[in-house]
């Protein structure tokens, strides 16, 4: 009996644990700019990118041009929420308070997820409601003609890339190096290597990019892309949680 009344305390630690993680994320100025500035910069460029299209665009469209800014933020966040504890050596003092690493690492993902997924959604409304105005004002009833449901795949896309970038985060295991290999690696590496061979639809962001992108790719569907994206989160999240689990703070 004693073996079984451990089990449901044991279990309640992750309560404690996700409220920590919450309020270490909530009290982090770079994670709190990260979450203004993105749907502002959303909004910016969904106007901007509807103002520079003569006859008009559909928001989907204006989407997919802001999706490469929109992302920064998701990486940002996401790696916020695991390294910078790296940073000062602060997770150790958070082992100390849970030493159950799985239940430390599943409480800093669920927030993690969480964090991105909203961002995401408001980023991705923001960017909508900002082209629509000026689309709008402009006599371009566009908003009739969305096509929603690559609006939603955009969402989808930036909790995935978020999702990729914690579990990278988590296998660095330092701030700045996280941060600077995801970027370069969305930002510089995936469009030169686009442009060179079309093997490289098979990298994350390319795959995932078919969830909002307009053009379809010859080989992939949206469905497709989704997957390949995903199987590169398992990929990277599994090695940075096995990495998390045998490694020393």
């Amino acid at each position: 009996m004693s073996g079984a009344g451990t089990r449901p305390t044991a279990s309640l630690r992750l309560g404690p644990a996700l409220r920590a993680e919450r309020i270490k994320l909530r009290t982090l100025p770079a994670a709190l700019a990260t979450v203004i500035a993105t749907p502002l910069a959303g909004a910016a460029l969904g106007a901007a990118f509807a103002a520079s299209a003569r006859d008009g665009a559909a928001l989907e469209s204006v989407l997919a041009s802001a999706m490469p800014f929109l992302q920064i933020g998701t990486i940002l966040l996401a790696v916020y929420a695991v390294a910078s504890e790296y940073s000062g050596r602060q997770i150790s003092a958070s082992l100390r308070a849970v030493p159950r690493r799985g239940a430390l690492l599943a409480a800093k993902g669920a927030l993690a997820l969480a964090s991105t997924a909203v961002l995401a959604a408001v980023a991705v409304l923001a960017t909508a409601a900002g082209a629509a105005a000026v689309l709008l004002a402009d006599g371009f009833d566009s908003l009739a003609e969305a096509d929603w449901a690559r609006m939603l795949g955009g969402i989808a896309y930036l909790v995935l890339i978020g999702a990729l970038a914690f579990g990278f985060a988590l296998l660095v295991r330092r701030l700045m190096p996280a941060l600077a290999g995801m970027l370069t690696a969305v930002l510089i590496l995936s469009p030169l290597l686009r442009a060179q061979t079309e093997h490289a639809r098979w990298l994350p962001d390319a795959a995932g990019s078919q969830l909002f992108a307009a053009g379809g790719d010859p080989v992939l569907t949206p469905l497709g892309g989704a997957l390949v994206l995903l199987a590169w989160v398992v990929a990277v999240g599994a090695a940075g949680a096995l990495r998390f689990a045998r490694s020393d703070a």
